[in-house]
């Protein structure tokens, strides 16, 4: 029995993290001298086995246990009768009887080890592999199996000994490789862990869990035209992952391809419909391209899901803030700070909704916590800065330009902007020079800005 490692990683706003378990069992089938008729029932309950018929090959199983308590191989042959049918306390308890019987096979060890980490005894699990290794040293399922627990347990180190030593005694262990991957991804070696899902993917062509966790760490590594690429794979190999959709979605949007991402979210919203994450990132979308009222109730639904998701708020607030709603905005924003006192953006965007008020200097205030959530909101230093200028401080505003150029320093609006707080101050000269900045960056006030105080 194998157990494989899959995170899948739904981005939207920040990454959410899902995680799967893949599980491959190997029968064997161990030589036993015991009467003949007792191992034909055996033979008929493996029938039974092999076509899924998990319950028939347990009454099958028991019959033979009944003719002989000490038939080891019964036992474990039932335990994992009981374990694809997801009964693992059972199974535990049939694979300890096979162990109390026959304590020589290291296999037996393997699969008790896997039914307590089902059961969440990773500690337990270790033991049993840790004994089933001590019987068969070359024994690659248990080392990796062992290294799933220590993954679980965050000892990455620990882990990619035992996924390193599994490749070792079975170089083609495509599994391995990719829990590997997932170890490394967790001690940020990110080019380590893309060889092994590329290795994983050389070895299985369509492990579709493979592609997918590569296309998150190619997301997080900054190469989005290879995780489009790998995500569009996924969806080629499985037409109803969800998360291919919505991630890929995701990308989309980082293109400003809203439309685009718009499809895609809905037919991740088809397969999964009650995802938090694709409602607020659908939002999102819909917000970008102007359907605010659609935006707005997929910020609902997401909210009705989990009431304590304050990003599904934060966006919410935005959307209100887009029809001119910024009492509702700011009442929302409230929530979402109420829920996460850290929440940077929420500060600086309820300040934004405060200066549509004229409360400027509570939105100073709001923009400044902001700021000290995150020095480098190139946006937060522009409100700051707009807000300063509302109330006259021309040159203090100038200042909070100055701090959002250099954070991102082709920021058309903030140069506008600097220049009609320069233009303000007294400074025609570094005012026109700004204005005619902006315009070469396109923003839209600028001409305009720059014919009537520079002409």
């Amino acid at each position: 029995m194998d157990i494989a490692l899959n995170i899948k990683l739904a981005k939207s706003y920040p990454v959410s993290m899902f995680k799967k378990l893949a599980i491959f069992i190997l029968l064997t089938l161990p030589s036993v001298a015991i009467a003949q008729s007792t191992t034909q029932i055996v033979d008929q309950g493996d029938e039974k086995f092999f076509v899924k018929d998990y319950a028939g090959a347990i009454k099958l199983y028991t019959q033979a246990i009944d003719g002989n308590m000490r038939f080891a191989d019964a036992y474990n042959r039932r335990g994992q009768a009981y374990f694809e049918l997801g009964d693992y306390k059972n199974a535990f308890n049939d694979f300890t009887s096979a162990i109390t019987a026959d304590p020589s096979h290291a296999s037996y060890y393997n699969r008790r080890g896997i039914s307590r980490f089902k059961l969440t005894d990773l500690p337990g699990a270790i033991n049993d592999y840790n004994n089933a290794l001590a019987l068969d040293s070359a024994f690659e399922l248990a080392y990796n199996n062992r290294g799933l627990a220590e993954t679980y347990l965050k000892n990455y180190q620990a882990a990619i000994t035992d996924y390193t030593r599994a490749i070792l005694f079975r170089s083609e262990y495509p599994e391995a490789y990719f829990n590997r991957a997932y170890a490394k991804q967790n001690i940020k070696e990110f080019a380590a862990a893309l060889e092994d899902y590329n290795q994983a993917i050389a070895f299985k062509p369509r492990y579709k869990d493979a592609y997918f966790n590569r296309a998150m760490l190619k997301m997080r590594t900054g190469n989005k035209e290879g995780a489009y690429v790998d995500f569009t794979k996924v969806i080629d190999l499985d037409s109803a992952s969800a998360e291919a959709y919505l991630n890929r979605g995701v990308l989309k949007a980082g293109q400003k391809d809203y439309q685009g991402a718009l499809l895609d979210y809905k037919k991740a919203g088809e397969i999964k419909p009650a995802d938090e994450s694709l409602l607020i990132n659908r939002g999102i979308a819909e917000s970008a391209v102007g359907d605010v009222k659609s935006a707005v109730k997929s910020f609902n639904a997401a909210i009705s899901l989990n009431q304590g998701n304050a990003i599904a708020y934060n966006n919410r607030a935005l959307a209100k803030s887009q029809q001119g709603d910024f009492n509702g905005a700011i009442a929302d924003f409230n929530k979402a700070i109420e829920l996460n006192k850290l929440y940077a953006d929420a500060y600086n965007n309820r300040g934004y909704a405060k200066i549509q008020l004229k409360a400027f200097t509570t939105a100073i205030a709001d923009i400044k916590t902001s700021l000290k959530l995150d020095s480098q909101s190139a946006v937060a230093y522009l409100n700051l800065a707009n807000a300063t200028a509302s109330l006259k401080d021309y040159k203090g505003a100038v200042t909070y330009y100055d701090k959002a150029l250099q954070i991102d320093p082709n920021y058309a609006n903030a140069y506008n902007n600097r220049g009609l707080a320069r233009y303000f101050a007294g400074d025609k000269a570094g005012a026109c020079t700004d204005m005619k900045k902006a315009t070469a960056l396109e923003f839209p006030a600028a001409a305009g800005n720059f014919s009537l105080y520079c002409k």
